[in-house]
Order: structure tokens, then sequence, then C-alpha cells
């Protein structure tokens, strides 16, 4: 509410308590007490503060002048004035909650909205969330790879099982970066004698390539063993990642599948010898190589297909990651990603711990089955056993022959037991 001065159309006096109100000889115990007293009357009453020289009368004694030249703003307007707008500390920890979870600025601010109640009580607008995030990527600019290095020290010397190696080239610049931690090597224990390695493209905004290592768990579901951050795809680079990976994880995995890159080649060749390297994309004549026949004897193998493994876990890694993102940020995605990939393996413990399982034939395979995999392997075996049981039954036998009937093609099978 404004009230226009009598006499005078141009100037109008703001409306508020008493109480809250400056009055001449008022007193306070320094400037800074002063200011905030006078800053919070102009934000209820709705006008913008402002410092200026003070002007005394002939005696020298202070006056208040409740008059403005202009109409105060109204109150459902006030949430837009500067001084009403500030990007607090609650603010900042939600815009990076947002960019560790790969959401940017606009849908951040949304979802601030939201959870307030609406955008007068959001404190900000949404290009002060913005503004926050670009200055905030201009601070890291230029110190991105010391800011990142410094925090793995830091987590190095607070978290259990954490370890990092990095190299720099002649200039003193970050090229090899790989890191792991507790939970990512007992994975390798558990599931690593098979991992999936592949490089993803345009995860940062230095083109630096991504490359997790990742394994299937015992719920046939992504794992990841760790992750490595190179400049350059060549020879020397993958040799270094995978000796260091080696250091981090105890020792190499049997099989090894990767795309066919030849400096990925050599390098494996070179610092994991006794690994078999397993490129499923390759032409027949290196069938050797891919078939999983060739790797019955190995655990966890079979649950390799193709490459696809490498190629979902990226998928997923870049549901987290951008290419606009600098290197800390990059791995605050990549904690996103691995907390979320962690949920699901302890949601999937909790089904295994509580859930009932439903036998569906009477064959004892499916029983057995049953008490020897998690409940998402089992479904998938359990299908493949009720498909055979329906597709084929045995009808009798003759001496020493099998009479198989097979329910699909209608034709009757004489196996001869020798």
């Amino acid at each position: 509410m404004t009230n226009e001065v009598e006499g005078c159309a141009d100037l109008f006096i703001p409306y508020c308590d008493a109480k809250e109100k400056p009055f001449e000889g008022q007193i306070f115990c320094n400037l800074q007490e002063a200011e905030k007293f006078y800053e919070d009357y102009a934000k209820v009453c709705g006008f913008i503060p402002r410092k200026a020289t003070i002007n005394r009368d002939d005696d020298g004694v202070g006056t208040f002048s409740e008059g403005h030249n202009h109409k105060m703003v109204t109150e459902s307007s006030r949430h837009f004035m500067s001084s009403n707008r500030q990007v607090d500390e609650v603010h900042q920890f939600f815009i990076h909650a947002g960019i560790k979870a790969n959401i940017g600025p606009t849908k951040t601010f949304r979802i601030f909205k939201e959870i307030v109640g609406g955008y007068d009580k959001v404190g900000c607008t949404s290009i002060d969330f913005k503004n926050y995030g670009r200055d905030l990527k201009v601070y890291v600019a230029g110190l991105d790879a010391h800011m990142l290095l410094e925090t793995f020290k830091d987590r190095k010397e607070l978290c259990d099982g954490f370890q990092y190696f990095y190299d720099v080239d002649e200039e003193k610049q970050l090229r090899r970066l790989i890191w792991t931690d507790k939970q990512a090597v007992i994975n390798f224990k558990n599931f690593g004698q098979a991992v999936s390695f592949d490089a993803t493209y345009n995860t940062n905004r230095y083109k630096m390539i991504f490359t997790p290592f990742t394994g299937r768990d015992n719920h046939g579901k992504c794992v990841s063993f760790g992750a490595a951050i190179i400049s350059h795809e060549d020879m020397d680079s993958y040799a270094w990642v995978l000796s260091k990976f080696t250091e981090c994880v105890g020792n190499a995995p049997r099989v090894f599948m990767t795309d066919q890159d030849p400096g990925l080649k050599k390098a494996v060749a070179l610092v994991w010898p006794e690994t078999h390297h397993s490129w499923f994309s390759s032409m027949y004549k290196d069938r050797a190589l891919w078939i999983p026949a060739y790797f019955c004897d190995i655990s966890m193998s079979g649950l390799f297909r193709t490459t696809s493994l490498s190629e979902s876990e990226n998928s997923y890694f870049k549901r987290f990651l951008s290419k606009f993102s600098d290197l800390v940020v990059l791995f605050m995605n990549y904690n996103s990603a691995l907390d979320s990939q962690r949920d699901t393996c302890q949601r999937l413990n909790y089904e295994d711990e509580t859930g009932v399982l439903h036998i569906l034939t009477t064959m004892a395979i499916e029983k057995h089955a049953s008490t020897l995999y998690t409940i998402s392997i089992f479904k998938e075996v359990q299908e493949e056993i009720v498909s055979a049981f329906s597709a084929c039954m045995m009808a009798k036998m003759e001496g020493n022959t099998f009479v198989v009937d097979d329910n699909v093609d209608g034709e009757q099978w004489r196996i001869q037991d020798f």
C-alpha cells in the first residue's frame, strides 16, 4: 500500500507497521546494524535502497523523509527486487546437487520452486541460478585439474580404500588419471574375471577420453571396477592405464573385452599377456577370440555376449555426464552414477533376501537352479527351462531308445542311449 503525499501528486509514502519504520533520533550500535534495518524497511515497503551522501538541515540535525518520487513495488512482484534476491547457501547446495546429477540450472530452479511452494518463495530467479552456475564454471576454469587432484588427495586421506594415480606431460598438463574405491575393488574380486573396456567420447570440455572398467554382477547388471581419463588413445596411455588398474585391484582379469583399437591391442599384449583379449567385433577368422564356447571354463564370461555391455554402461554414464563438463564436475557426475548403480544392486539384494520364487515345472533342474542363482538371473534361466519343457517331452522308452515328442514342429524323435 502506498499513500500519496497531500498536496504533491508526485511524492509517495510507503505503508508499513510503525515498528518497522525509521525515526529521527534512532540509535544503532554500528553502521552495519543501521544498514540492515533500513534494508529490511525497504523490503517490506517495496523499494530498493541506495547509499548516497548525507544532507543535514541548518542545525546539523539528521531528518527522515518518507516520500518517494515513485510508486512502491506491489507485494506480488517484490520477489523480483534485487534486494529480495540472493543465492544463499541453500540455493548453492541445491545447484551443486543439480550439477552432480547433470541437471541444468533452469530445471534445477523449477524443482526448487516446487519444493518451497512457489516462485515468490524461492528467494531468487532462474537467471540467478544460471549466473551462479556460470560464475562457478569461470572460477573452476584454469584450476580444474589441480582442484580435482586436491579432491582426490583429500578423499584418499579420508576414505579407506580410495586409490588414484595420475601422470602429466612435459608442460605439466594432466594427461592420464585413474581411480578406484574400496567397493570397486571388492566388486572386482567378486565379478572381475571378465572385464569390458570402452572409450566414451565427449564427456568433458577438454575432449579427454573417459574409460570405465565394467563387469556383470550376480544380478546380471553392470558393475564398475574403476575409471580412467586419458588425453590420447595410444599404446603408451593404454599400457599406463592397464598397469595402474592392476595396482588398484590386485591382478589382471582373465578375459578383457574391447573394440579393435590397435594401440589397445598392443597394450593388452604387453601388460596383460595371460589375459584373453576377446574382440567381439572381430571377423570369423578371429572366432577363437569371441565365440562364448571358447570361454566356458571362465567364471562370469558367459554373461557377456557382445561389446554391448560397454555400450550399455557408456549409455548409462552419459545420463550423468556432459561434454561441457569440467573434470571436477565429471568426477561428481561419475559418483552420482556410481551411487545409482550401487543403490540398484542393494535393492536387488534386498529382493533376493525377501522375495519368493515360484517354481513353474516339475523338473528337478528348475528347483536346483532356484538354489543357485539370484532372482534376476533365475528368472532368465527359468524362462529357458519352461520353454524347453513345453517344446519337447519324452513320450516313452523303447528298449534303450528315448521317444521324444517335438511340440514345436509336431514331429517325434528317437534318441538311442548308448
